[in-house]
């Protein structure tokens, strides 16, 4: 697993709050493109660089 993803996962780890709007983009953008894996990566994506950017600053505050 490459490093990114590893913060990513350890950050959601720890942070309760960013994992529930984590989850919360991943259901919203399968409701919305149940039959579109590249739609649905999409739909999620500005969620997803937000949470990369706060995970990435966390990991300097520790």
């Amino acid at each position: 697993m490459p490093a990114e993803n590893r913060l990513f996962c350890a950050y959601l780890a720890a942070n309760p709050g960013a994992a529930r709007r984590y989850e919360a983009a991943k259901r919203r953008a399968a409701e919305l493109h149940p039959d579109s894996r590249a739609r649905y990566g999409a739909a999620k994506e500005e969620t997803m660089t937000r949470l990369s950017a706060e995970a990435l600053r966390w990991s300097r505050t520790g």
